[in-house]
């Protein structure tokens, strides 16, 4: 890979992803330089992949083709075991009484799953954590007048990151900020107060810092251009790390010294994947083809 040479080579950076590659979106694994198509599901869109920290699984979500891609009110999340190919659904509409699951993501020890989830009487969105077979369902979320989206588990598992609307503002609010949750107490803590939507947090392997995405333009080009940023968690400082003209946005930390994102090139309309080195903050191209790449997830 041409590009800073700060930023380790794309062989060496191994990743889940879903992309359109085939006609149908699908996950796919980047690892050690090879692609392996993952999923299985020709009637289906596969999407939202994560990697189990600590075991050979994927997690994912499916939807019906021909609908919305990433249609959260349609999707089942599953587990594909990479070592026995064994593929299976773990939530589906109607299991603890939930009517849509989304943005799923595991723990740190690969032993549970925070899922977001709406119930058949309400319309937000909660929190809740379950267990590696999406059992034993436990709430986190404590405001059920508003949505808590984006959620991911500290490294040690005691604390949630999302966002969510402040309380002194309606539940109709657009103002999403980063919050903490405590997983055993509930307490809540905002983390940043500005005038744009903050989302898609992710947590960095020491715990030290988040890196997220903030809406500082909805009206950019009819899509919204999105800044990338770094929270310090220490000192409470947001650090300003991308911002330009293409769009990028939905950050994930590779290692302590970079990060990957998705680009969409507003010139072609289509998204790729490209790494910055947090150092110099420089970016160079990871996987940028002939094909739509979305959700990537390295480990």
């Amino acid at each position: 890979m041409d590009g800073p040479e700060n930023l380790p080579p794309a062989e060496d950076i191994n990743y889940v992803f879903a992309s359109d590659e085939t006609g149908v979106i699908e996950v796919w694994e980047q690892r050690d330089g090879e692609r392996t198509r993952l999923s299985e599901n020709p009637n289906e869109n596969s999407w939202w992949p994560h990697k189990n920290p600590r075991k050979s699984s994927i997690l994912y979500y499916t939807s019906p083709i021909g609908e919305d891609l990433q249609n959260i009110s349609n999707a089942e999340l599953r587990v594909l075991d990479l070592t026995s190919n064994e593929d299976h659904v773990i939530i589906n509409a109607g299991k603890h009484d939930w009517s849509s699951t989304s943005w799923a993501r595991w723990s740190a020890d690969g032993e549970q799953i925070v899922v977001c989830y709406k119930t058949t009487t309400d319309s937000h969105w909660q929190l809740a954590i379950v267990d590696d077979f999406g059992n034993n369902a436990i709430s986190i979320s404590s405001r059920s007048d508003v949505d808590y989206l984006d959620p991911v588990f500290s490294p040690d598992g005691k604390l949630i990151y999302c966002v969510s609307i402040p309380e002194n503002e309606g539940p109709e609010s657009d103002n999403f900020e980063l919050y903490s949750i405590d997983v055993a107490t509930g307490e809540e803590i905002r983390l940043t107060n500005n005038t744009w939507r903050d989302q898609h947090p992710d947590v960095s392997p020491d715990g030290d810092w988040l890196i997220f995405e903030s809406l500082v333009d909805p009206e950019y080009l009819s899509i919204g251009k999105w800044r990338i940023n770094k929270y310090n968690l220490q000192s409470k400082k947001v650090e300003i790390i991308l911002e330009e003209e293409q769009l990028n946005f939905h950050p994930k930390i590779f290692d302590e010294g970079s990060i990957v994102f998705i680009r969409l090139d507003v010139t072609k309309l289509r998204t790729g994947f490209f790494l910055m080195d947090l150092s110099t903050l420089e970016t160079a191209p990871l996987l940028n083809e002939q094909f739509n790449a979305i959700n990537i997830d390295p480990y």
